[in-house]
């Protein structure tokens, strides 16, 4: 079973699992929908979301602006979805 490209940002990718075998491992899909889909919190406020992932038992890394756990400057989200705002924005 040869690679199938799923976008093309992949293909070069595929190409290279392709090349070391890519043809014995079968992909898979996965899926990620969160809850809310985004959320107005003012300055020192929280707010909880939630993560369903399908196709994929390792969990959920949650980030605020890129930064694992988000940083003081822009709120904290922990590992079970609880993001607090910032005291001042």
């Amino acid at each position: 079973m040869a690679c199938t490209k799923f976008w093309q940002g992949f293909s070069l990718l595929c190409a290279v699992w392709f090349a070391s075998g890519c043809g014995a491992v079968q992909q898979q899909l996965i899926s990620v929908t969160v809850s809310p889909q985004s959320a107005v919190v003012a300055a020192g406020q929280a707010a909880h979301f939630t993560a369903n992932v399908a196709g994929d038992m390792s969990g959920v890394v949650w980030s605020v602006n890129r930064v694992v756990g988000g940083s003081a400057a822009v709120g904290t989200i922990d590992v079970t979805g609880n993001y607090a705002a910032p005291m001042t924005t």
